[in-house]
């Protein structure tokens, strides 16, 4: 009896630490750091067209599987648009990896911020060093995980599915949010 109630111990334990790595960081907290000068985030939606998502996949060779993209317009104590923080979702193994980016309004990204990670590999992704990567890169940057971006033995998957979303993310950014944007 002794050992099953250990081993239902050891389960509760475990479960507890996996559920945990689920949501590593709000929203809130990925906005505040994305833009920390920032004194207000504006929420919108934008909602992509047919037209839009076709030059999207056309230019990114990716397929769009949202239309409705979620954002936040940072804006600064002086009233000026610092950028966008967009959230995305992109496939793991088997699970969502949702992360958050920014956007200037020069099309620059910042480094991307992993929301939530239920995959049992591959969050190496949250890595400073990996996700500093980014920032600056344009919708002109290629962007290719092996060539551009440092791959991550264990995490290839992970390396790959976040950067293609950030490069669909930087040419969604440039074809629908900015020309939507005041």
């Amino acid at each position: 009896m002794k050992k099953f109630i250990n081993l239902l111990l050891l389960l509760v334990v475990s479960l507890t630490a996996q559920a945990q790595e689920y949501n590593l960081m709000s929203i809130e907290q990925a906005k505040s750091l994305i833009f920390p000068s920032a004194v207000k985030f504006i929420e919108t939606q934008v909602t992509l067209t047919d037209d839009q998502k076709e030059i999207i996949a056309e230019t990114t060779d990716l397929k769009v599987r949202f239309a409705e993209i979620p954002l936040w317009q940072a804006v600064d104590a002086q009233g000026n648009r610092l950028g966008v923080v967009v959230t995305d979702k992109v496939i793991g193994k088997h699970e969502f990896i949702v992360y958050a980016v920014g956007i200037t309004p020069e099309g620059k990204s910042t480094a991307p911020f992993i929301l939530d990670f239920r995959e049992s590999y591959g969050q190496q992704v949250e890595r400073e060093e990996w996700r500093n990567q980014f920032v600056g890169k344009t919708r002109h940057d290629r962007l290719k995980v092996g060539k551009d971006i440092d791959n991550i033995s264990g995490a290839t998957l992970s390396c790959v599915n976040v950067t293609n979303g950030i490069r669909r993310m930087l040419v969604t950014y440039d074809v629908a949010i900015a020309k939507v944007l005041p």
